[in-house]
């Protein structure tokens, strides 16, 4: 893993009363959470249900955030933040109820120490960005999600499979699993990686309505979750929630005082508290939500989070489109020419999520070449995301992905290479292949298959551009081809690898970022005990490479010395 440390978090403890309080001042750097908790031993009532309310703003008199207050146990309530512009903050607490109104304090956030520190994810467009730097830039943010929901030997289970498949959270307790699974989307060419949390919002490690009888959120749940999210962000990786899942399998709220009932409403006013201030993670509504959920409800569930987050973070909802809803999520299946399905999603105003989780070998079509060629194509047709890895039960197949070094590759060209830029439009008419420039000329992309050359034009560029190559087939290796005059130019690669599919960037790209992949290993599964915890007979799920049935960690052993 690299060496940037995760997201900060200070907490003050504070007794209040029935007087406000001045809660000082402190100084932290963008992007670092801060966190203060107050004392309140008169509420009354549910506790999960007592609103308070917190408005930060910046001494610009324009940028603000308005978050609520959250139980945390304890008779304490906490709220967070985290700053987005570099300058003074101050803040006030805001209640029906006295001990936890009228509280007020200053916070001055200096520019990050680091100067790759990336904020929240958001949307520009049909793209994803990232807000970088101190200056509240964006940058473009190619996204490809990551799963392992696989299981070492599925026939020794019988009458286990996907339909009966979930993933406890309580696995992502343990940091080794963290920092295993977010290093196993990176070795797989991925920046982003998955959690089902479905019922386990109300009681952890419960997937189904049917069981627990909590309605109100478990703070348990909540604690694992932003020590993945706060641990991946740290490594530039994002963390995409289901928040539910099926109605079949009793994955839903529907059980639980109904879709956006009382409970259900609650938990969406605590994640809004308690998870909005973090960097770092998007929601999806679920799955099959044909079957159970309408429009009107996944959207009235965005615009409600929305309203009390506070903070950016991007919310869709499988095949529905509501003007609440930041991308626009699918579940296409196609088999191949994955660039015309993309472009045709493209285009109308918001990301677009290909949700349908193309699994390693999923539908008898993907393959590890296949996978990478849609990476590619989904880059080149404008940016749009892509789901991968492993399922269980009856998806599931003898893995690991071969060649998975040719998937590092995607992810180092794009986001290492920092090529994805926002301003990009489709410029096919400048190649044999596809091609993406940038508003000004000054940056290209070109991607051909199955060819020893490729034709760029560069007409219109300013000055000559530094051509660089590479083989997308291949374990990363960039070929400097030298600098070339505007105009257009045909790439012969013939001594450079011969036929295959190409790249190449011509251009000023910003400086590479490091990117925590392990190159070169050839990847196997093995199993080695971890603990001795009972689990009961049956039970067989794993999540982030964990066998719980056994109570073995599967970890990835390299077939050499890497």
């Amino acid at each position: 893993m690299s060496p940037r440390l995760p997201l900060l978090l200070c907490t003050c403890l504070v007794a209040a009363s029935a007087s406000a309080a001045d809660l000082g001042a402190r100084t932290c750097e963008l992007w670092q959470l801060e966190q203060w908790s107050l004392a309140n031993a008169s509420w009354s009532g549910n506790p999960f249900d007592l609103e308070a309310t917190v408005v930060f703003t910046h001494e610009n008199g324009v940028d603000s955030h308005t978050s609520h207050l959250y139980y945390d146990g304890d008779d304490h309530w906490c709220f967070r933040f985290t700053g987005t512009r570099p300058g003074a903050w101050s803040f006030v607490t805001s209640s029906d109820d006295p001990e936890l109104d009228g509280h007020s304090g200053t916070i001055t956030v200096i520019p990050a120490t680091d100067a790759g520190a990336r904020g929240f994810l958001v949307a520009s467009d049909d793209r994803f960005a990232r807000q970088v730097g101190n200056d509240g830039a964006v940058a473009g943010e190619l996204l490809n999600i990551y799963m392992n929901l696989r299981t070492p030997d599925e026939s020794s289970n019988p009458g286990y499979g996907h339909d009966d498949h979930w993933n406890p959270l309580s696995i992502m307790d343990d940091p080794a699993q963290r920092a295993a699974y977010i290093q196993e989307a990176l070795d797989h060419g991925s920046n982003a990686i998955f959690f089902q949390v479905c019922n386990q919002w109300f009681a952890k490690d419960a997937v189904g309505y049917d069981d627990h009888d909590s309605e109100d959120p478990d703070p348990a749940t909540f604690a694992t979750l932003e020590r993945v999210i706060a641990e991946a962000h740290a490594e530039d990786v994002h963390v995409v929630l289901w928040a539910w899942g099926d109605e079949q399998r009793k994955w839903t709220p529907k059980g639980v005082g109904g879709i956006n009932g009382v409970p259900d409403r609650r938990l969406q006013r605590y994640i809004a508290a308690r998870l909005a201030p973090l960097p770092g993670w998007s929601m999806s509504y679920g799955f099959d939500l044909g079957e159970w959920v309408s429009g009107s409800q996944t959207d009235s569930w965005a615009a409600y989070l929305h309203q009390r987050m506070g903070w950016p973070h991007l919310l869709w909802a499988r095949k529905h489109t509501g003007s609440s809803l930041d991308a626009l999520s699918n579940d296409d299946r196609p088999e191949d020419d994955f660039y015309a399905v993309a472009r045709n999603r493209l285009g109308k105003g918001r990301p677009v999520v290909f949700e349908r989780r193309f699994a390693y070998l999923r539908d008898g079509v993907w393959d590890t070449p296949t996978t990478r060629r849609c990476m590619w194509q989904f880059a080149m047709a404008g940016g749009a995301v892509g789901w991968w890895g492993f399922y269980a039960g009856k998806y599931s197949q003898d893995g690991p992905y071969s060649d998975a070094d040719t998937l590092r590759t995607h992810l180092r060209f794009w986001t290492g290479g920092q090529r994805y830029l926002l301003d990009y439009t489709i410029a096919n008419e400048r190649s044999d292949g596809w091609a993406l420039a940038s508003d000004d000329l000054c940056n290209f992309v070109f991607y051909k298959q199955d060819s020893d050359s490729v034709q760029v034009d560069l007409q219109g560029a300013g000055e000559p551009l530094r051509l660089v190559a590479v083989n997308t087939a291949a374990a990363y290796t960039e070929i400097d081809l030298g600098t070339f005059a505007p105009g257009v130019h045909v790439i012969d690669l013939s001594d450079h690898g011969g036929t295959s599919d190409w790249a190449i960037a011509a251009g000023r790209f910003a400086a590479e970022r490091s990117i925590s992949m392990r190159d070169g290993p050839t990847w196997t599964w093995d199993c080695l005990p971890i603990g001795d915890d009972p689990v009961a007979d049956g039970d067989m799920t794993v999540f982030g490479g964990l066998d719980t049935a056994t109570a073995h960690r599967l970890i990835p052993v390299v077939d050499n010395d890497g």
